[in-house]
């Protein structure tokens, strides 16, 4: 089940998701513009071809299937964290002055945690009088102040 509001920039979508015997209600939410994947990935594993009922039509089986996949949060979440591993390895690589791998590791996760809850607090409209772009105003400011950063 999907709501949109009047205004037509946000909805939300509501399903139930079958773990044994128990149904589980999931919810996602959708704001006009959001950034990411997972948005645009969802609703095309939904889309069925016109050529495939004849091949022969897709059961409920194979609907079903394909719905429970297109919103399995958990898919997602482990898609995030693999993606996140593999960015926090790399940034560690850049790191200089920190001898100790596990001092190293354990600071870029702090970064790196501290930026995704800045991004989310932006996200919401937390930040600076609800600034839509505070990180990117923040990198700007940066820049003007001091000559152009080295990005990774």
């Amino acid at each position: 089940m999907t709501f949109l509001d009047g205004q037509r920039t946000q909805s939300l979508w509501y399903l139930l998701k079958r773990e044994g015997q128990r149904d589980i209600p999931r919810e996602h939410p959708y704001l006009k513009g959001q950034p990411g994947d997972l948005a645009p990935g969802k609703p095309q594993s939904m889309i069925f071809e016109l050529s495939e009922p004849e091949e022969g039509t897709p059961g409920v089986l194979e609907v079903a299937n394909r719905l429970k996949t297109a919103l399995d949060v958990e898919q997602v979440t482990k898609r995030f964290y693999a993606a996140f591993k593999d960015q926090r390895d790399e940034l560690a690589g850049y790191i200089s002055g920190i001898d100790d791998d596990r001092d190293r590791s354990w600071y870029v996760s702090v970064l790196l945690n501290r930026l995704m809850l800045l991004y989310f607090l932006q996200r919401e409209f937390f930040l600076d009088g609800g600034k839509e772009k505070y990180l990117q105003d923040k990198m700007v400011e940066v820049r003007e102040r001091f000559g152009p950063v080295a990005t990774i």
